[in-house]
């Protein structure tokens, strides 16, 4: 039996908070998608994966000129769903968010200092 192609993106670990993640902060680096989610070796070919699939793309940023990792259509899509799950399972999105962005604070040099 063939296995679904939602099991092979959504059951990989990390996929979900990738989706996720680019959906609320939106574009983001890859350095910046490992710094925040996982400094896993395999997180390079999680990405990769995800391109390929056509749930991200790459970009360049107008600000900065850099390769950038954005949502596409159907990346959307699948952000919608999981977050959809998430409220519905008693998530706190949230809570997450906030989360995230203590966590990125001290990338970017003691803003609230």
């Amino acid at each position: 039996m063939s296995e679904l192609m939602t099991n092979k993106i959504l059951g990989e670990r990390h996929m979900v908070e990738i989706i996720v993640f680019l959906h609320m902060f939106g574009p983001r680096s890859r350095s910046e998608i490992y710094n925040t989610i996982s400094t896993s070796p395999r997180m390079g070919k999680k990405l990769d994966y995800l391109e390929e699939r056509g749930i991200v793309k790459s970009i360049v940023s107008e600000n900065s000129k850099r390769m950038m990792l954005k949502l596409t259509p159907l990346g959307t899509s699948y952000a919608n769903a999981m977050i959809q799950l998430e409220e519905k399972s008693g998530g706190d999105l949230e809570r997450y968010r906030l989360d995230t962005v203590k966590d990125l604070i001290p990338q970017y040099g003691g803003l609230l200092d």
